[in-house]
């Protein structure tokens, strides 16, 4: 089970995708004879500040690793950009991903793109850690039957109230001995230097 939990993180780490609140999708068309597009999520306000000739964008190409995804965009070298559609978007990355060897799996937080090697190390290694511990899954004995709630046995008396009626004697034992050594045991007597 460890296999599998490290195994599962290092792929997680591996895919996670950098903070991407507050960033927009855009299509920037490039300047010269290619022209082609860059698909970049950026800030808006870096958009709308025409003073600010550089500003950082993050490549919107979730199969690369996330170190090489961080971009410093010239306004220059664009003649142009404009949002991305989100169905354009979507269309886009699947044929990205398909392009550079991704599957599309089920997970608890929905359907994700992993990369095929990572998604095949990740099986092997859930076949590995079943192998390991099947021994241990088999139960040597047969687990209890479930109980409800109303077929507990009793407690008497002295178990339920035993330790409570003990705490209360020793403390009223204590106060008495106190009592006794401080105001009782005879006339008080000053200190002599």
């Amino acid at each position: 089970m460890p296999l599998i939990l490290f195994i599962a993180a290092a792929i997680h780490l591996a895919q996670s995708q950098p903070d991407t609140t507050g960033l927009e999708h855009y299509v920037f068309v490039k300047r010269g004879e290619e022209g082609g597009r860059l698909y970049v999520l950026v800030q808006l306000e870096d958009l709308e500040d025409t003073l600010k000739p550089i500003f950082d964008a993050i490549l919107d190409e979730p199969w690369l690793p996330v170190n090489q995804r961080y971009l410093k965009l010239h306004r220059s070298d664009y003649e142009g950009f404009y949002p991305e559609e989100s169905s354009t978007r979507k269309s886009r990355i699947r044929k990205g991903w398909l392009a550079h060897e991704g599957v599309e799996v089920e997970t608890s937080e929905g359907r994700i793109w992993v990369h095929k090697q990572d998604y095949e190390l990740a099986q092997r290694a859930g076949e590995i850690a079943a192998a390991a511990y099947a021994d241990e899954a088999q139960p040597t004995a047969a687990p209890p039957e479930p109980t409800q709630e109303g077929d507990a046995a009793p407690l008497g008396f002295w178990a339920e109230w035993g330790m409570h009626i003990a705490i209360v004697t020793a403390a009223l034992a204590l106060s008495a001995v106190v009592i006794w050594a401080t105001l009782v045991r005879g006339p008080w007597r000053p200190l002599k230097p």
